[in-house]
């Protein structure tokens, strides 16, 4: 059931497309389709699978299988998954896949997925680098702040690529983020940035201050000088620790 709600928006795509006339649609490229019964897909041949590797499906499947064994694995194993999609991905021309890699990178959370994670947000498709925004966010971090922040400081990142940040710092609940998010509040920024920096503050925090700079910046302040005298019983992620030796 999961994987049908998560493939659900491609899965409309193609159908609506046939629904309105579109005839030259291509159904069997839709994930879950042939699931569905929407298409009849007859099975890769073995020579073809051997002379051309497994099909898009079949890497899915093993990316799925990889992410089930990081959840309840050793971190010996979650590092040798880690190291095996690091291998894949870079070779891996499918962004769709790309995205699922890093989904499973987010659940290992070693060293090795925190150099992809971090590499990815220069992928080329939107798409990895939102995924990646959301695994920095999943982790939690001092460093997935710091991670964040870049992204947002980076005048060139994507629209929905910054908003997806946003939702990362929001995540880790980190007061630090908070406080680069009522930076964003200055009304020259995006109104669409503006209006995600105020869902997630007020999310973080359960204040309702609305778009008001001057009284979210004196909260945060408030409330990183409290916090300042309490010690941190949070440990950096296997990630974190990493890249601040790399650094």
């Amino acid at each position: 059931m999961r994987r049908f709600f998560q493939h659900l928006p491609l899965l409309l795509t193609g159908v609506i497309a046939v629904l309105c006339g579109c005839r030259h649609v291509d159904l069997s490229s839709v994930p879950l389709a042939d699931d569905l019964g929407l298409v009849s897909v007859e099975p890769v041949p073995k020579e073809i699978v051997d002379r051309f590797g497994p099909t898009a499906k079949d890497r899915l499947a093993e990316i799925s299988r990889q992410r089930a064994s990081a959840k309840k694995g050793s971190a010996k194993v979650r590092e040798e998954i880690s190291s095996q999609l690091a291998e894949q991905i870079q070779a891996e021309s499918n962004s769709f896949l790309r995205q699922e890699m890093i989904r499973t990178l987010t659940v290992c959370d070693t060293p090795t997925a925190g150099r992809i994670l971090r590499a990815g947000l220069n992928d080329e498709s939107i798409d990895v680098q939102i995924q990646c925004c959301r695994g920095w966010g999943q982790w939690g971090t001092k460093e997935s702040v710091r991670v964040l922040q870049e992204v947002l400081d980076n005048r060139l990142t994507d629209l929905d690529v910054k908003i997806a940040a946003i939702d990362g710092i929001e995540a880790t609940g980190q007061l630090a983020g908070a406080k680069r998010l009522v930076s964003l509040l200055d009304p020259g920024e995006d109104p669409a940035i503006q209006y995600e920096a105020v869902q997630a503050l007020q999310k973080m925090t359960g204040q309702k201050l609305a778009n008001d700079r001057e009284a979210w910046d004196l909260y945060v302040v408030e409330q990183i000088e409290k916090a300042g005298a309490e010690p941190s019983s949070r440990p950096p992620s296997l990630a974190e620790r990493a890249l601040l030796w790399w650094r």
